[in-house]
């Protein structure tokens, strides 16, 4: 049987975070995803923008942003799963934009394996404090093994070795697991905004080099990462990084990656016993109600009102 979706306005993100709470309400049936809103009643939508809003359907809400979709009106039913914590009395879910990444709760690639290049930088928006620790960093150690892979290169031109790809392509992971650190550092400082940066540079067995969210360690390790946070201005830390040992590297490349917490292992299915997961679940299935039904079944009770109708 199937139970269909419809996405507006780059709802398309949300696929993966939605069709997981969705297969655990609905653990028999078939999700699909589709562009027609006549053959659903719920619509996920983004922080992009949406169509007019129209009162027989529900809304879900999915941003991957730091900061809210639109808010419907309030005759409009939403559910709204936030990459951030709200402040304001929301009906919402916390779910991490990180949990929404390919590499999730996957074994690292061997942090052993050669490693000629130092820093790996690769961001397309130029945020000062991920560019001035860049800059820091390769004037000290060199451009021959400081590279910019992305658009930003914290004004060293000679550090440009761009690469291909999107955030969650191979070619990026391929690209890193030739670095020793990578810059995973968030556009903002939000509390519980962490993006899928610091997985790859995990992912790709190097050490992350993070800046974000205040609130960073509920969702993973501390001694498995650098946070710019902990140090007193940009040059500390710089000093702290140039100075590792390779035994201290190699240290933290063997630490656990992910907090102790419910809400780092929110999606990870062998941890049966996540209270916070089965509260979102029950969160999900009260407001969905009877609005979801299998397409078999509309078919069916459609038929079955025709018949009665002859």
């Amino acid at each position: 049987m199937t139970i269909t979706i419809v996405y507006e306005q780059n709802g398309i993100w949300g696929q993966t975070v939605v069709t997981y709470f969705l297969k655990k309400i609905y653990q028999n049936e078939t999700i699909e995803w589709t562009t027609d809103s006549k053959k659903s009643g719920v619509i996920v939508y983004s922080v992009w923008g949406r169509s007019k809003p129209k009162k027989d359907k529900k809304y879900i809400g999915f941003s991957g942003e730091s900061f809210c979709p639109s808010l419907n009106p309030v005759s409009i039913k939403t559910l709204y799963l936030l990459s951030h914590i709200e402040t304001t009395n929301m009906n919402y879910l916390h779910i991490p934009y990180f949990l929404s990444s390919p590499y999730l709760y996957k074994e690292p690639i061997d942090s052993k394996t050669e490693r000629p290049y130092f820093l790996a930088y690769c961001n397309t928006n130029p945020v000062h404090v991920r560019e001035s620790l860049f800059a820091h960093i390769a004037n000290i150690k060199g451009h021959e093994v400081c590279h910019s892979l992305g658009p930003c290169n914290g004004g060293l031109e000679k550090t440009s070795r761009q690469i291909g790809g999107t955030w969650e392509s191979t070619q990026l992971i391929d690209a890193y697991t030739k670095y020793k650190f990578v810059i995973a550092m968030e556009n903002k400082q939000v509390e519980g905004y962490v993006t899928e940066k610091i997985i790859n540079a995990f992912y790709a067995g190097a050490i992350p080099i993070y800046w974000g969210a205040p609130d960073i360690n509920k969702y993973f390790n501390p001694k498995a990462f650098i946070n710019v946070s902990d140090f007193r201005n940009i040059e500390d830390c710089v000093d702290y990084i140039i100075n590792m040992s390779s035994e201290k590297r190699e240290k933290m490349t063997q630490e656990l990656i992910y907090a102790n917490t419910d809400i780092a292992f929110l999606m990870y299915d062998k941890d049966t016993q996540n209270t916070l997961r089965h509260k979102y679940i029950e969160k999900i299935k009260d407001f969905l109600e009877d609005t979801l039904k299998p397409k078999e079944k509309i078919i069916k009770e459609k038929s079955n009102l025709k018949k009665k109708k002859k």
